[in-house]
């Protein structure tokens, strides 16, 4: 009873363990899952040639790119906001678009959340980076743009990161993009947050739910939810041997 874990840095853990895996995962059972995802076998193989190029890697090579130098950084800018006024950027359904004034950010070992952080950033900006990229003054970059599929799989891998509170409630994937689960519970838990150890135990259900959920909900992303849920089962087992945590939940209701 004497060693209560470490909650930020367990769940920390255990999203890392599915970024290590993210392109690591047995294929041949991912591809068994994904097996009714694609309508055929050509699509199926071409999503899994985009999981094995790692566009998590591929994205955090575009940041460093473009923050190697003050002058791509600021012409990055400027395309951005030109292309904001004059409608340069486009949709998936071919509508202009407004791009939100993001900053491309870099997930930093000491900053936990970073990595869901640096992605969601790469995916909102999507389409500017799609057209800086392809600039022809931009020539020495253009290896570094993603393809469609490429920014499929990063957007996929985003859900896993922030899983919608929806999904575990109901089971739509539709809706799953409503909140953020994981980076909540993360930020919930931090010490930014003034954390209370009581609220451990369901936070750390409310990932394990959100993570179970997703996983049935979307067979795409299973492989990479299960990795999360084998990481986060084998930590609760050990809290559930910890009567600190119960003792803390029941507290507010324990008259003093």
């Amino acid at each position: 009873d004497l060693l209560m874990m470490c909650f930020p840095h367990i769940t920390h853990i255990c999203i890392t363990h599915v970024l290590d895996n993210f392109t690591d995962a047995d294929l041949a059972d991912s591809g068994q899952a994904w097996a009714h995802t694609f309508p055929g076998e050509e699509e199926q193989e071409e999503y899994l040639e985009a999981v094995r190029s790692d566009p998590i890697s591929r994205g955090h090579d575009i940041v460093r790119a473009i923050h190697a130098s003050g002058l791509c950084q600021d012409e990055f800018l400027d395309t951005f906001k030109t292309g904001n006024l004059k409608n340069w950027f486009r949709s998936h359904a071919g509508e202009a678009m407004q791009v939100p004034e993001l900053e491309l950010l870099w997930d930093v070992k000491t900053c936990w959340d970073s990595s869901c952080i640096m992605i969601n950033h790469l995916h909102t900006l999507q389409p500017a980076l799609n057209y800086f990229l392809a600039l022809p003054n931009q020539k020495e970059l253009e290896g570094y743009a993603l393809s469609p599929l490429q920014w499929l799989v990063l957007e996929d891998f985003k859900h896993i990161l922030q899983v919608s509170p929806a999904v575990i409630s109901q089971s739509n994937v539709a809706n799953r993009r409503a909140q953020q689960v994981p980076l909540r519970v993360q930020q919930r838990m931090s010490s930014e947050s003034l954390p209370c150890l009581g609220s451990a135990v369901p936070c750390f259900e409310l990932l394990m739910s959100a993570w179970e959920t997703l996983g049935e909900t979307d067979a795409c992303l299973r492989p990479w939810t299960d990795v999360g849920l084998k990481w986060a089962v084998e930590y609760y087992q050990q809290m559930d041997n910890t009567r600190a945590y119960v003792i803390l939940m029941c507290k507010p209701f324990i008259p003093s």
